[in-house]
């Protein structure tokens, strides 16, 4: 009974709503019938998470939250971004294990890649082709999220987090 009034809980129930509803209402940018770019707040928010608790619960609530984005974002591929947050936080949770090894730098590197391989997987999916366009587009969202994810340390917790 405690635990359904811990403050922790309830500030992250509070946190990941307003963060859903900020994916849902964020501008998005039409290039062609299939694609789309938004911004993709809740990578970042499942990115924080990884690094701040446990991989093992992040990777569930990855996939509800991907599953909740893709009824608000992607209906034509129900599950997509279930699949991919959960292996996203699944790979985002091998910084922890190599917290002292890695330098901040490798960190956003690894991060980076993660990011592009999760675009690259998305758009290939929903275009059923992978051509430029798929490539250059997918590294232009995870620079944009890189960057967000940067932006977002730096306001949070003073860039102490990587």
């Amino acid at each position: 009974m405690y635990s359904l009034f811990n403050n922790k809980i309830f500030l992250n129930v509070i946190v990941c709503a307003l963060i859903v509803l900020m994916q849902a209402y964020s501008p998005q940018i039409f290039i062609s019938n299939n694609i789309h770019v938004s911004l993709d707040f809740l990578l970042i928010l499942i990115t924080f998470l990884v690094l701040l608790n446990k991989t093992f619960y992040i990777v569930f609530l990855g996939m509800l939250l991907g599953l909740l984005q893709d009824f608000i974002i992607n209906v034509q591929a129900i599950g997509l971004y279930s699949f991919i947050k959960s292996l996203s936080v699944y790979y985002l949770g091998k910084i922890k294990l190599n917290n002292n090894l890695w330098t901040r730098n490798f960190k956003l590197i690894y991060i980076l890649i993660i990011y592009f391989i999760h675009f690259l997987f998305y758009y290939t999916v929903i275009n059923f082709d992978i051509n430029l366009m798929i490539l250059s587009l997918s590294f232009f969202h995870s620079i944009l999220a890189i960057i967000m994810l940067c932006l977002f340390e730096k306001i949070f917790f003073n860039a102490e987090l990587l």
